[in-house]
């Protein structure tokens, strides 16, 4: 059963603006330790990867149908990288208890996250589904 999608559409430029202007601040605020050291491997690609995980947590947001703020925060939604470089949504805190309460302990849930990025845009689709 699906229980929510959402899509979020980022400029990469303006990632890189907030960046550039609150770096320790930005990254503190937004993305988890893992996150963090993912995009900082390849110095070349690390405002996409901001900008798509940027992305992805706004989507899984929707999906949830919270958006951020008083259900779930940046950093409680993480975006990691699995073996085969697909990317995988784990939730922690307030939003991971938000889903639960929603779907109930009896279900498990799967959030499926893609992400995309082209030129100065970078866009994320997420479909929450009960199990």
């Amino acid at each position: 059963m699906i229980i929510g999608i959402g899509s979020d559409f980022v400029s990469v430029e303006r990632i890189a603006k907030v960046w550039q202007r609150h770096p320790e601040n930005f990254l503190a605020r937004v993305y988890t330790p893992a996150e963090r050291d993912y995009a900082t491997v390849q110095p070349s690609q690390t405002v996409r990867r901001l900008a798509k995980r940027f992305a992805a947590k706004e989507a899984v947001a929707k999906a949830l149908g919270t958006g951020l703020g008083e259900y779930a925060f940046f950093n409680e939604i993480e975006v990691i990288q699995t073996v085969n470089k697909k990317p995988e949504i784990t939730l922690s805190g307030r939003a991971k208890a938000y889903l639960e309460n929603l779907v109930g302990k009896e279900k498990r849930t799967k959030i499926h996250i893609t992400l995309t990025d082209d030129g100065d845009f970078a866009l994320a689709f997420a479909v929450i589904e009960a199990i």
